[in-house]
């Protein structure tokens, strides 16, 4: 496991998920503050719940098992959550094996349906800078989708 650590988790961007699965990455895992306990002013964490609930959906039609990607939410003080959940995430990417394996696609086709699905993102954004289109919106729809779909609650 690979850790990148960023001042908040509105900075990872929907080219950074979908990057990482290009360069071959079996999984992403993103951790970000509890929703609405933001350290900074800007609530980047539903900016990146919403990043992650679009990368989610641009994978699953393209193949890929959306569950190689997951986001959690969590206080500077739980380090033991962080180690649980990302124990918990690592054992569940080596039983789903190398990023196309359980998918059952070549190397070169995940390669291309991954360039494809990055070639999405400069229209999901608007003005360029990172930041999902209709941000108020789309973001709250996204993320109501996200924290009421099935095994996708809040963590309290």
């Amino acid at each position: 496991m690979r850790l990148i650590r960023v001042m908040c988790s509105g900075r990872v961007d929907l080219e950074f998920i979908l990057r990482a699965f290009a360069n071959g990455q079996d999984g992403v895992f993103i951790g970000g503050c509890k929703l609405d306990e933001c350290n900074y002013v800007t609530h980047g964490n539903y900016d990146a719940l919403a990043n992650t609930y679009m990368a989610k959906r641009i994978l699953r039609p393209y193949g890929l098992n959306p569950d190689r990607l997951s986001i959690e939410f969590m206080s500077g003080a739980d380090g033991n959550l962080l180690a649980r959940y990302t124990d918990e995430f690592a054992a569940t990417i080596r039983e789903m094996g190398p990023l196309g394996s359980e998918e059952g696609m070549d190397p070169g086709k995940l390669r291309f349906k991954l360039a494809a699905a990055r070639n999405l993102v400069p229209f999901m954004t608007a003005g360029g800078k990172g930041k999902t289109a209709g941000a108020g919106e789309i973001k709250t729809s996204l993320c109501t989708d996200f924290m009421t779909a099935p095994g996708h609650g809040p963590v309290v």
